[in-house]
Formats: structure tokens, C-alpha cells, sequence
């Protein structure tokens, strides 16, 4: 999974610097108002307006370094995702 890959202005999360292959997540993409409330109305017209913040929640781990995680309870595929991006935010 790479977030943000386009050849649209891309979109400022430190996750569209990991490896591709280093995890798979399952989210949700969403625009959030000034208030940080998310909109479906804005992402619906984030492509012509690029008002709000475009943002990727990933709400699951899937796969992390080659590991199929979806028989790991969820708890523990959350606690690694958690782990996971945690450091990739600690990145340069």
C-alpha cells in the first residue's frame, strides 16, 4: 500500500515514505473540515476544490514485513500497527 502515490500534489503523511511492501493496512480515506470533523461532502469535491485535509485512517493491519496478520486477533494487530507507525513517524 503507498499513500498519496499520484502524479497529483501529494498529500503530506510520512506513511507515503514506507517500503510498499512493508505493510498493508485497511482504512479509510476521509476530508476533514477546519474543525477536524470528517466531511464525505469535501472528499466528494476534494479533487476540484482541494479544500480540507485530505487524510488516510487505517483502522487495521493486515499483512506487516511479509507477515499475514489476519489470524492475529484484532487487539494484537492493533498493539502492531500502533508499534508500526509509530516509528515510521519517527523517520526522516
Amino acid at each position: 500500500m503507498k499513500v498519496g502515490a499520484s502524479t497529483k500534489p501529494t498529500y503530506g503523511s510520512k506513511a507515503t515514505r514506507l517500503s510498499p511492501l512493508s505493510q498493508a493496512g485497511d482504512g479509510e480515506i476521509v476530508v476533514l473540515d477546519e474543525q477536524g470533523v470528517s466531511r464525505f461532502e469535501l472528499l466528494q469535491r476534494f479533487q476540484r476544490d482541494r479544500k480540507g485535509a485530505l487524510i488516510y485512517y487505517v483502522f487495521d493491519l493486515l499483512y506487516l514485513n511479509g507477515a499475514d496478520l489476519t489470524d492475529v486477533p484484532l487487539e494484537r494487530r492493533r498493539e502492531q500497527g500502533i508499534e508500526f507507525f509509530r516509528a515510521a513517524r519517527q523517520q526522516k
